[in-house]
């Protein structure tokens, strides 16, 4: 399934673009607005079809994937105190935002009236999480991935992920 906005844009082309950039950062940040975008769209809607709440949840979830296992992993041991504390505070907060986008799932999927009100609190901890991560920890990614020379592993990391979670789409570096 490919995420797909209204105006065509896929999520795998901005993934595509940042890593052909060479830019991990840029990638997730990326995904940050192609998220709120397909938020946005979702609520348009009179109900979302359960096929795009579902593509939407699996995005997230490889977005999640690419932070947990592959991003903080390699910053957190030569981050600043205050980027490890937002490190482990995104952990509980992508708890949160799965079971919330369980919850959207379970609505749409049996057309319950409250999806609204899920989609509501999805954007809203999704929202507040972003921009902790982009005011917090993705300058200092940035930094340590250049001045550690990380980049280029994490390039691949990323993209050999993407690759795996696509169908062999992502190519990098």
């Amino acid at each position: 399934m490919r995420p797909l906005l209204r105006d065509g844009e896929t999520l795998q082309d901005g993934r595509r673009q940042a890593l052909q950039r060479g830019d991990p950062v840029g990638l997730l940040v990326h995904d940050h607005r192609w998220f709120r975008r397909a938020m946005d769209e979702m609520g348009d809607h009179d109900i979302p079809s359960p096929q795009a709440v579902a593509s939407f949840a699996e995005a997230l979830r490889q977005h999640v994937a690419l932070e947990e296992d592959l991003l903080f992993p390699a910053i957190a041991p030569l981050a600043s105190q205050e980027a490890r504390a937002w490190i482990a505070a995104a952990d509980p907060e992508h708890r949160v935002i799965e079971d919330i986008l369980e919850d959207l799932e379970e609505c749409v999927r049996t057309e319950d009236h409250r999806w609204r009100d899920d989609l509501a609190a999805l954007a809203r901890a999704i929202n507040e999480h972003q921009d902790n991560e982009e005011e917090f920890i993705f300058p200092e990614a940035r930094r340590l991935l250049a001045e550690g020379g990380l980049q280029r592993d994490i390039l691949r990391s990323f993209a050999a992920a993407l690759s795996e979670l696509e169908g062999g789409a992502a190519t990098c570096c």
